[in-house]
């Protein structure tokens, strides 16, 4: 999460969208005022270029690297990291018109990444579940699912009037948004890979989980193409 009080905007991370790399468009945009600003990152690091570095040394196992700093700081989980912008509203962190920046991600996508992150992770409810099941239990009230995001919409996080960018086109929204403000961008930013090549995650869902998915997640399914679609 990242409050822009010296340009007046805020950056909503939806988790599993690609809002690492944004993230670091942002930061590194010569936007960012360490000492006016409000930034969350995730533990264990101590700094937002410290943990840009771990992610550019450690694409591919940047989990299984971060492990010895985890055991070794031991710091407290930032609840904040993905904090919705209702929430900061009712922090009194951002007001109802403040501008927003967000990522948003093929649900399809962004379900079987949780899923496929999870599994990565050793988190025992998802490993007990295969993608298809992970899904569907998501999509059906009262089932459980762990993390308890995957039955939240994207959507929820972030007001009617954000700034979407869609996770395929990070890069051109980021030149084109950040270049708005007076920031530059002079970099292609793409960080924590879960898999080194994509998948095509839709390919391995049944139909009928498929049309679930749509159904429950028709809003984000909206937004994602009208992000999606202005430079595609």
């Amino acid at each position: 999460m990242l409050i822009s009080n010296s340009n007046n905007f805020v950056f909503i991370r939806v988790p599993k969208t690609g809002s690492t790399s944004a993230l670091f468009y942002f930061l590194n945009s010569g936007l960012y005022d360490e000492s006016k600003d409000n930034l969350v990152i995730e533990q264990p690091f101590i700094s937002w270029s410290e943990m840009e570095k771990h992610f550019t040394e450690y694409p591919d196992n940047y989990i299984e690297a971060a492990m010895p700093l985890l055991r070794e700081r031991r710091l407290l989980t930032y609840s904040d990291v993905h904090a919705s912008y209702s929430e900061l509203i009712g922090q009194g962190k951002a007001s109802k018109d403040t501008p927003c920046y967000s990522v948003i991600r093929n649900p399809i996508d962004w379900l079987s990444s949780i899923y496929y992150y999870e599994k990565k992770m050793a988190h025992a409810d998802a490993i007990k579940k295969d993608l298809n099941e992970f899904c569907y239990a998501a999509c059906i009230k009262g089932e459980s699912v762990s993390p308890k995001h995957a039955k939240r919409l994207q959507s929820s996080y972030f007001p009617e009037h954000a700034k979407l960018w869609n996770t395929e086109n990070l890069h051109e929204h980021a030149v084109n948004d950040i270049t708005a403000l007076g920031g530059k961008v002079d970099k292609k930013i793409y960080v924590r890979k879960t898999h080194s090549t994509p998948k095509d995650y839709q390919s391995l869902l049944s139909q009928e989980v498929i049309q679930m998915i749509e159904l429950k997640y028709l809003k984000d399914f909206e937004l994602w193409e009208k992000a999606y679609a202005v430079y595609n």
